[in-house]
């Protein structure tokens, strides 16, 4: 009972037409993977530490491809993100008020799966132009 997010992206690390998304984090952390490069072959048994992940209470995907920056790959319709006008592309540069070259991927997890009611403030840019964006999480 895994909420998934695919993409139709034509470009970008995310777009494929090969495949319909990426589960990832969510999936692969409720099992524990055991390689056998030999046959090359993937076998993953149930964790006995697994549970739920936390909700993406902001409703946008991003990847850190740069230390500079991360970039908006996916924004689900009605979310908080949707809904404060971040887009796909969006490059986020400042998460309140610090660079986001001061945070990892799991920093940028942590904050968009925070309790309902936090507040987070990004920094995008989008074709050169800067804009402040302030979201509460759901």
């Amino acid at each position: 009972n895994v909420p998934a997010f695919l993409t139709n992206m034509r470009s970008g690390s995310f777009s494929s037409w090969t495949e319909a998304g990426n589960f990832g984090y969510d999936i692969l952390t409720r099992f524990v993977p055991t390689f056998d490069y030999r046959r090359g072959l993937l076998y993953l048994d149930a964790s006995p530490f697994a549970h739920a992940p936390p909700k993406n209470r902001a409703g946008f995907i991003a990847e850190k491809t740069r230390p500079a920056d991360f970039v908006v790959a996916m924004v689900a319709p009605n979310s908080p993100a949707s809904r404060s006008g971040i887009a796909d592309g969006d490059r986020i540069v400042t998460i309140d008020g610090k660079p986001a070259s001061r945070f990892s991927y799991g920093d940028l997890y942590a904050l968009v799966t925070a309790r309902s009611g936090s507040r987070l403030t990004l920094g995008i840019v989008r074709r050169g132009k800067s804009q402040l964006v302030h979201l509460t999480l759901r």
